[in-house]
């Protein structure tokens, strides 16, 4: 139990150091283009990010083209 205890110590310490270093060195994370998104759901009211539409092959496995819509554009609206 020392042992693991002591190498669980080590771990916690790499990660804190890791942590603190990419804090340093980044010093924006953030992106301009983000939106919020109300989702309605109980648990996620809200997410960041754009609605993006993808097409892709019927067997799905080739992705033929992607566009971001910006604005939160309804579902229905989009499927052209």
């Amino acid at each position: 139990m020392k042992i693991a205890r002591a190498c669980t110590r080590s771990l916690r310490n790499y990660l804190v150091r890791v942590l603190r270093d990419v804090e340093r060195n980044c010093q924006s994370v953030y992106a301009p283009e983000v939106e919020c998104i109300s989702k309605g759901n109980v648990h996620n009211k809200y997410e960041f990010g754009c609605k993006v539409d993808v097409a892709a092959t019927s067997r799905g496995d080739w992705f033929v083209g992607a566009k971001a819509l910006h604005g939160n554009p309804d579902d229905g609206h989009t499927l052209k």
